[in-house]
């Protein structure tokens, strides 16, 4: 956007750069895409394979190869030119320090997702960037966005006649931020030094990362303030066009300030506990999580759903038939779960076979049995499906074992897999309590299949900022496993994607006239 804003004022400024990065900006949106298609990427974006990645991949190669041959030919028409040696000390130069910092920053997250890939597929290992994937951009972008910020408080304000006294500015502002790297707190830094990873991290990621997050304010008020300034002297201009123009360039650079702000203070202060276990007994009771929260379990069900499909599966909660016996027993029922045990019993001639299925579908356990007059392969870990007819304290000779209520099934009533479709959900409605008061509510949902599970947790955000974040893991062993994140200043990030568009269409609904025009 800076070299087409220069160049769209100007046809002699960049006017190779320019149109070479808008393409490489194409591009990379196109590459994002085969993130989250390709299923070539370990990413936290990715939803799987499918046949749209290798479109796009066929389409970038056609793109950067007519682009490399259209730069080309713009390269070789374009006239030499002299330009005045004006130093590094003006717009011109610290407009190219901007552009090169942008492409360095592109690279870096280029890179951070695109190196696993690279080496699953030239050595096929699995690989990460760092042993926590944040930390490889945390480490990387944090030097290079402070650089960003001190440029766009010098750049923005830029005055031939004030040089000096604005380079003054300026190297104060560097010094007061190499000043801040080295201040002490109990958890601020570029990498969290609670995180297991931190004593496995290599030793320059140790030295960045021991850097105070405190070090990017100084130059994020100054930026601030260049901004403020610069919008003052917008207001003054008498011609609307370059007044709108300028207000929206104002508000596109406050965007980038709240977003930079909503993001340092959600990643650095976010507030995590791990490994919580509500047993489902506890259903709609507050138990207390520690530091001050509590979480009641409102609600619990798990549902099939077929892969190009919305329908529900039938079938009864484990949970369900026990709390309510008597409107099951001496009935059909269909149950689907996890196979967490069989036992295979062969009768006296004649022979026949029995085979007795403990499924556990998340809410409880139940006995199910079926007989053959063949050898049955089910096995623990199987998911079944089992339909048949509810008995209640049955005695069985072989095994020994009296059953409180177990199901009689034909083979053909029970089938591998969900009911209706290939992927089982489990869904959770809870509340999450703060000093007794609700800082959350909603459903998390876990969908598990058999190539793989993925989670769609719950999200609340709330006026203040602050979200709400619960990540569910599935149902299992009589408990509901969770994971609680409370994220602050998320509104801050917004509220910058928000300022940023308006900017964006402020400055782009205004026509400014190039020279020559």
């Amino acid at each position: 956007m800076h070299a087409a804003a220069l160049h769209r004022r100007n046809k002699t400024t960049f006017s190779i750069a320019a149109p070479v990065l808008a393409v490489v900006s194409f591009i990379l949106v196109l590459y994002a895409a085969i993130v989250v298609r390709s299923g070539l990427f370990n990413s936290v974006h990715a939803f799987g394979d499918t046949s749209t990645g290798t479109l796009l991949i066929i389409f970038i190669v056609i793109v950067s190869l007519v682009s490399i041959i259209l730069g080309m030919r713009r390269y070789f028409e374009e006239p030499d030119k002299l330009e005045e040696d004006r130093g590094i000390w003006n717009k011109t130069s610290i407009f190219y320090v901007t552009l090169l910092l942008f492409v360095i920053l592109a690279f870096i997250s280029f890179w951070g997702i695109s190196f696993p890939a690279f080496i699953q597929l030239t050595q096929g290992l699995k690989v990460g960037v760092a042993s926590d994937t944040k930390n490889f951009f945390n480490i990387w972008s944090y030097p290079f966005t402070i650089i960003l910020l001190l440029a766009l408080g010098f750049c923005l304000n830029y005055n031939e006649k004030e040089k000096e006294e604005q380079k003054k500015t300026l190297f104060i502002v560097i010094g007061l931020s190499i000043i801040t790297m080295f201040l002490r707190t109990e958890n601020f830094y570029v990498l969290d030094h609670a995180s297991p990873f931190w004593a496995r991290e290599p030793t320059f990621y140790k030295l960045i990362g021991n850097i105070s997050v405190i070090s990017i304010f100084p130059s994020m008020i100054y930026a601030t303030w260049s901004i403020i300034k610069r919008l003052n002297d917008y207001l003054r201009i008498k011609t609307i066009r370059p007044r709108i123009k300028g207000i929206g360039i104002a508000i596109v650079h406050f965007g980038v300030i709240f977003i930079l702000l909503g993001s340092i203070i959600s990643s650095n202060f976010t507030q995590t506990i791990e490994r919580i276990n509500i047993p489902l007994t506890a259903t709609g009771e507050l138990v207390d999580i520690g530091h001050g929260y509590d979480i009641k379990i409102i609600d619990f069900s798990t549902r099939s759903l077929a892969e190009n499909s919305n329908i529900q599966a039938e079938g009864i909660r484990i949970s369900e038939i026990f709390s309510s016996p008597d409107n099951y027993i001496n009935k059909n029922v269909k149950i689907s779960g996890k196979v967490t045990s069989a036992v295979n019993v062969q009768s006296p001639p004649p022979v026949t076979y029995t085979t007795y299925l403990q499924i556990n579908d998340g809410t409880g356990d139940l006995w199910a049995a079926t007989q053959a007059e063949e050898p049955q392969n089910f096995q623990e870990g199987m998911d079944l499906t089992v339909s048949g007819f509810l008995m209640t304290n049955f005695r069985s000779n072989s095994t020994g074992t009296t059953y409180d209520l177990i199901i009689f099934s034909n083979p053909e009533e029970i089938s591998e897999g969900a009911a209706s479709g290939n992927y089982k959900v489990q869904r959770v409605q809870l509340e999450v309590y703060k000093d007794n008061k609700i800082a959350g509510s909603g459903v998390a949902e876990y969908l598990e299949s058999k190539t793989g599970s993925g989670t769609f947790p719950l999200v609340d955000s709330s006026i203040t900022g602050t979200d709400t974040y619960v990540i569910f893991q599935g149902i299992g062993g009589g408990v509901v496993p969770l994971t609680l994140k409370i994220i602050p200043a998320v509104n801050f990030a917004w509220i910058g994607i928000v300022l940023f568009a308006i900017g964006i269409i402020l400055i782009m609904g205004v026509r400014s006239k190039s020279k020559g025009e």
